[in-house]
């Protein structure tokens, strides 16, 4: 589990002592050597959720973690959702909310629209009230240009 994951569970506080001990394990397999992270990564399934955060801590106050912003948080999941187009063209318009979802966090930022409109175009598909008369292929070959803009526009910055 990647930080941004984390924290972004952590900022809808859905996270459990399991999600901390997901996420010392890939830190370990990174080469986090440190005590903290080692006791951490071994505390299970069932980790102690407050044990957990308080390892978490000792980690974040020894300068092992730095904490991203919600911001960074959202567009790190908007990235996976669109890698996860690309790899596998099944439930595109379940994605293609998903994203939009991201757009809502985000308070509608403007480099997000995409997938607004797309949303809206999904919309009009699925209730009959499509007047631009779309259809399932050309909305789906949309999300996937848009899948791949939205990759390129932040590989710069998450470049996994």
């Amino acid at each position: 589990m990647d930080i941004h994951e984390l924290y972004l569970k952590k900022f809808t506080s859905s996270e459990t002592g399991f999600d901390y001990v997901m996420w010392a394990i890939s830190e370990v397999e990174k080469g986090l050597n440190n005590i903290s992270s080692f006791e951490l990564s071994s505390l299970g399934r069932e980790a102690n959720y407050f044990e957990a955060l308080e390892l978490f801590n000792v980690l974040l106050i020894q300068g092992f973690v730095s904490i991203p912003s919600q911001k960074e948080c959202h567009l790190y999941n908007g990235m996976k959702i669109c890698k996860s187009i690309l790899l596998n063209k099944e439930n595109l318009f379940k994605k293609a909310y998903e994203l939009f979802d991201v757009c809502i966090e985000l308070e509608y930022d403007s480099d997000l629209m995409d997938w607004y409109w797309i949303s809206e175009d999904i919309d009009a598909l699925k209730y009959d009230m499509n007047t631009s008369k779309l259809d399932y292929e050309t909305i789906e070959a949309d999300i996937i240009e848009k899948a791949n803009k939205f990759l390129e526009s932040y590989k710069s910055i998450y470049p996994n």
